[in-house]
């Protein structure tokens, strides 16, 4: 090739490289003289001076008076590329080197493409830093964290967090086994069917699931209760991906068994009580808050057929007499735990009066209303021994009256 076309296609080659945006340069590979340096070249230099001949790279662009410690000349070939990065002392910033063995204009030199990485590699700390916060937050969660992969035919377990194992308590060779497959391990036999049909329904169709179920710790040796919450998202390759947390309520579940055996004692004692006990709230009208079922069995109704009287004013079960009268009796209640006795008639499903004795305090308040406890007591039995009594402390009255003397 004649030096006129060789001077011609180095000509052409600069005016490229003259607009590409990354730092370029070429220096010879025995000496380091430069013969070509681009603008974005000129800028990292810091010189100021374009005036490049005569300069070695090394001078030129690090003024340093030896090669870089980050130079591979030697190990450069013309087939591929020698690929480093290095941080300027200048700028700070961080970039890479490519660099390979050329021929130019008949001279053995190395070209030199210098890429600024430094957004990049604050972009890459960055989201390398996030990801951490991401991985120690999922993994200090104290809900039991876990992914899966649903291909249409198997669950595959992606990650489990720790607090997974710590909730589920799995021996050693029961944890090799989930971290490879799920096939609902441990689950209580009498909670597995559901829990599957709930899990299958929402990888087929996506959307949500809560579910609490039993399932065996083998560390604790015994049956924890589990709520799941979980979600599947369609993937567009046809996957799904399930998101689960798993909360141990086991306290929570014991402690709902203990208080409905408590309620259940309660109850069992409150309706040995005879005549029954019932709460009500006194707004404008007497609202039933609860009843025993001796209160009911006092006017001779079924539980159900009183829940149906009761649902207006309970003040209209009383016999229509002494309404008015009772109604002011309890408006002189205003402390709690003050107690007043009332007796009153109501009107057996039969039709006949019975007399009534009732304690009532109150207990608490509720939208400002008093909540009234009250405890009943059928006295009628008693009133019409008393009746009795009185008739017959009068007959003899008379008589002596009549007679001066009682034969």
């Amino acid at each position: 090739m004649s030096a006129e076309n060789q001077n011609k296609m180095i000509k052409q080659l600069t005016d490229i490289l003259d607009s590409v945006s990354d730092a370029i340069y070429v220096a010879d590979v025995e000496t380091y003289e430069l013969f070509y340096i681009n603008e974005p070249a000129h800028r990292m230099s810091e010189t100021g001076q374009k005036d490049f001949r005569g300069q070695k790279c090394y001078e030129y662009l690090m003024h340093r008076t030896s090669p870089c410690p980050f130079c591979r000349i030697g190990k450069m070939k013309d087939d591929s590329l020698v690929t480093r990065s290095f941080t300027s002392p200048f700028t700070g910033g961080v970039y890479q080197l490519s660099g390979k063995c050329i021929d130019w204009n008949g001279r053995a030199t190395h070209i030199e493409y210098i890429h600024d990485i430094t957004e990049k590699n604050r972009a890459d700390e960055r989201s390398k830093y996030l990801q951490s916060m991401v991985d120690s937050m999922i993994e200090n969660m104290p809900g039991g964290l876990c992914m899966y992969l649903y291909d249409g035919e198997k669950i595959t377990p992606i990650m489990h967090n720790k607090a997974f194992y710590d909730i589920f308590g799995y021996s050693k060779e029961n944890i090799k086994r989930v971290e490879t497959r799920t096939d609902f391990l441990n689950v209580h036999p009498d909670d597995s069917d559901e829990l599957m049909q709930l899990i299958n329904s929402i990888l087929k169709t996506g959307g949500k699931i809560k579910h609490t179920y039993r399932i065996f710790n083998d560390v604790k040796n015994k049956y924890i209760w589990v709520t799941v919450e979980g979600v599947s998202i369609p993937q567009s390759d046809s996957t799904s991906i399930l998101y689960a947390n798993y909360t141990d309520v086991t306290e929570v579940k014991e402690f709902e068994e203990r208080l409905i055996y408590s309620e259940q004692e309660i109850n069992r004692i409150v309706d040995t009580i005879e005549g029954g006990v019932a709460i009500y709230k006194a707004s404008d009208k007497m609202i039933t808050k609860y009843f025993s079922k001796g209160v009911p069995e006092l006017t001779g109704y079924t539980e159900e057929e009183y829940n149906e009287l009761i649902k207006g004013d309970a003040m209209e079960l009383m016999y229509y007499k002494d309404r008015e009268r009772i109604a002011k009796e309890i408006s002189c209640l205003s402390k709690i735990n003050d107690n007043i006795k009332l007796v009153f008639r109501k009107v057996h499903i039969s039709g006949e009066i019975i007399w009534v004795r009732a304690i009532v305090k109150i207990i608490g308040f509720e939208d400002e209303c008093p909540l009234l406890h009250c405890v009943f007591q059928n006295i009628t039995e008693s009133v019409k021994s008393t009746r009795d009594l009185e008739i017959q402390r009068q007959t003899m009255e008379i008589a002596i009256d009549h007679s001066g003397m009682l034969y």
